[in-house]
Order: structure tokens, then C-alpha cells, then sequence
């Protein structure tokens, strides 16, 4: 699978219960992006280095608002710091597949582009106190989605407060590429483990949208007119014999 791509590289008091969600989110103070671990030019570990040491100002030598969720108890969770509310699973479980041939029919319970636009405006969850669903979720900016990337925890960059259903569904298929090779379960999570975002690429590609990668948060953009492609570069056809489009994962939000 193959994208092209660039790297993208307040705090409300807590209480014992949820708390009401701001009218918009908050990034001021920027949240803490969990990563405490420095690293030198090749990448490799290394003690974190003193003021005016080569290497010094990493992420890891500064701190913000730590990553603070609150688990709703109706498949919603509320971040303490930005006031989103986010949709708890990423995915419909009874979307997932059971028995599939391949990689790509794993895929047929994610959605394209458009489709998980639609899914977060139909989207009803949550209740609030008067004992109504919640019926204002959307899809997130690409900066709501990062701010839930735990980037000390990679691999996945995700709270555990969340579900995720790259675990889900590896556990109920036995995947394969288009060649017959097997995908073992790090490369499962490793090149499709990316949620959609309602990010232009930028004012003048008004097809491309950003994504990010709950894996290890990464982030692509996408073309959306764009099929799959295999590794010999030849589009990769559905039962029908019409290419298949990207399929990526969604995870709602609300204010």
C-alpha cells in the first residue's frame, strides 16, 4: 500500500464526572504529546541532552497539559483538556469481517472519504441529561485527531481508553496480500492503520484530504479519486472487477 506523503511534524478543572464540552476546543496551552524519549540525527535512543548540547530542545524535554480522558460510559469519551467528545470505537462491530480472502476484503468495513462523512453526520450516541442522543458529530480536523496520538506508546499511538479496530478485526481474519503472503499483525497495524480527517490538503487540492496513523501518528494525505494500487503498481479490483477506492478508518467527534 502506498501513499504519498508529508510528515507533520485549557486545562478545565477535574471532577469526578463528566464534564460539559466547550464550544470549541482549546489549544492553548498545546497538550503534551506523551513522547519521553530522546533521539539523535540517526534516530536512536539516547539520554536526553543538557541545554546548548547538540540535540537539545527535543519534544520529550518539554511538557504540557498531560493526555487526561474520561470514559463516558456509553462508547463515548471526554478529553479533559480540549473538551472534544470522542466517539469511544472507531468502527460499527458488526462491520467486521468474519471470513475474508484478502487484506482488501478486511477493508470493506472501513469507509471511503464520503462515506465517513456521512457515517459521522447519521451518527447518534451518547446521551445528554435529558436523556436524548447526541446527533452533532463529524468528522475531525486533523489537529483533534493528533491530539489523541499518545506518541510514548507507539506501537499503536493510542490511549487505552479508546477501542481500536485494527485489534478487533486482526482477531477475527487471517489476512493476506495480493501476492498470497501473509501479513503478520505489526504490518496489519503498520501500513492501514489510518483514520480520516476533514483536513484539506490545502486551499488549492480540494480532492486531497489528510489522514493520520493511530499507529505510530504518522500523517498522509489522500487523493480520493485515487484505488489501491499493488506492489507492481496495478490496480487492485473488488469482486466486481472495479478498482478498489481507500477504505480507511473514522473515529467521530463533537464539541
Amino acid at each position: 500500500m502506498y501513499f504519498r506523503s508529508f510528515i507533520f511534524a485549557a486545562m478545565v478543572s477535574f471532577c469526578t464526572v463528566p464534564l460539559v464540552a466547550i464550544a470549541e476546543p482549546d489549544w492553548n496551552p498545546l497538550l503534551d504529546t506523551g513522547q519521553t524519549r530522546c533521539s539523535d540525527a540517526g534516530g536512536n535512543v539516547i539520554p536526553c541532552p543538557a541545554e546548548e548540547s547538540p540535540f537539545h530542545g527535543q519534544d520529550a524535554q518539554y511538557s504540557g497539559p498531560a493526555l487526561r480522558y474520561y470514559d463516558n460510559s456509553d462508547g463515548t469519551v471526554t478529553d479533559y483538556n480540549t473538551g472534544l467528545i470522542w466517539q469511544q470505537i472507531d468502527i460499527a462491530v458488526d462491520r467486521l469481517p468474519t471470513s475474508v480472502v484478502d487484506v482488501y476484503d478486511a477493508m470493506e468495513a472501513w469507509w471511503t472519504w464520503a462515506e465517513a462523512v456521512q457515517y459521522c453526520d447519521n451518527l447518534e450516541l451518547g446521551k445528554n441529561n435529558d436523556d436524548e442522543y447526541y446527533d452533532d458529530w463529524r468528522l475531525p480536523e486533523r489537529i483533534e485527531l493528533k491530539s489523541i496520538v499518545n506518541y510514548g506508546s507507539v506501537p499503536p499511538a493510542h490511549n487505552s481508553v479508546f477501542e481500536w479496530s485494527m485489534e478487533l478485526t486482526w482477531q477475527t481474519t487471517g489476512l493476506v496480500d495480493e501476492n498470497g503472503f501473509s501479513y503478520d499483525k505489526d504490518r496489519w497495524m503498520r501500513e492501514w492503520s489510518f483514520w480520516w480527517t476533514a483536513t484539506r490538503l490545502n486551499q488549492g487540492n480540494y480532492n486531497y484530504y489528510w489522514s493520520v496513523s493511530l499507529y505510530d501518528g504518522r500523517d498522509y494525505w489522500v487523493d480520493l479519486d485515487a484505488v489501491i494500487l499493488d506492489t507492481e503498481n496495478n490496480e487492485v479490483l473488488d469482486d466486481a472487477g472495479i478498482p478498489r477506492p481507500y477504505r480507511l478508518n473514522t473515529r467521530c467527534v463533537r464539541n
